[in-house]
Formats: structure tokens, C-alpha cells, sequence
């Protein structure tokens, strides 16, 4: 406890002696202005490493990226799976993931991982050409 540490007066009563100082706000401060120059070093479309912090209820995910700053990703993990199952992504995980938009005025960044995949669709018109067969699994489809 030897080291100085910065600290906000908020009350000061001198006839009583007693001073009460908040170390709290001067870290929010000190939070905010990270968060402020790391928001307009980033752009959209950057692709960052990050780590799972918690996993929400609503299906979204808390990251730390590299500057220790919190966001979140899109309701969907890599594998097209819902991100609530556990088995998809865990706390404490490395993911890469795709800034999709930034919010200069709140500081909030959305991120998603679903972007970072191939688009399935993709030489689709190579893989299957117009008007060629192929064979495939046989469907019934009972009707009443």
C-alpha cells in the first residue's frame, strides 16, 4: 500500500476533518478515455482476436479484445449453432471476430463471427449446373 494511488474528492468538511475521495470515478474516467481512442482507431470490416468473457441470455456474447474493451457479437456462432448452447463457444475462449458497425456517439462496437465464413452460395452455379441431375437421399411426404 506503499504506492500512490490518484483519487477524486467528492466531499470535503473541513470543520469536521473529514474528507471523502473516490478512486472508483478517477478508473471510469481512466476506462473511458481508453475506450474512446480505441473506438476511433478501429474501423468496419477489421478483423480482431478476442476473448469470450460471459455468454448472455439473449444469445449474445460479452468479448475482451485485445485493448480490454467489452462488446458484443451477433446471436449466431461459426457454426450457424445458437451461441446459448454451452457446447459452442465457452468463457475464456479465442475467437476472431468482424467489426460490423461502430457507434462513434455511445462507443459501441457490434462484432459478429458468422461474416468471418465462406458464403455458402458461392460457386454454387460450378458445383451444381442448370439443368443437370443429380441424385440425392428419397423424401416421403405423407399428406392426410
Amino acid at each position: 500500500m506503499n504506492n500512490p494511488q490518484p483519487f477524486q474528492i467528492l466531499k470535503m468538511d473541513r470543520r469536521r476533518g473529514n474528507i471523502v475521495v473516490s478512486r472508483r470515478t478517477v478508473l471510469e474516467e481512466t476506462r473511458a478515455e481508453q475506450r474512446q481512442e480505441l473506438v476511433q482507431n478501429l474501423e468496419e470490416g477489421q478483423v480482431i482476436d478476442g476473448v469470450v468473457k460471459n455468454i448472455h441470455r439473449l444469445r449474445r456474447v460479452s468479448l475482451i479484445s485485445a485493448a480490454s474493451m467489452g462488446s458484443c457479437t451477433s446471436p449466431i456462432s461459426p457454426g450457424g449453432a445458437s451461441i446459448t448452447r454451452p457446447r459452442c463457444l465457452n468463457i475464456g475462449q479465442q475467437v476472431k471476430v468482424k467489426i460490423i458497425k461502430i457507434n462513434h456517439e455511445t462507443h459501441r462496437i457490434s462484432l459478429g463471427m458468422k461474416q468471418l465464413l465462406d458464403d455458402p452460395w458461392q460457386g454454387i452455379e460450378a458445383k451444381y449446373p442448370v439443368g443437370a441431375r443429380f441424385k440425392g437421399p428419397r423424401h416421403q411426404h405423407h399428406t392426410d
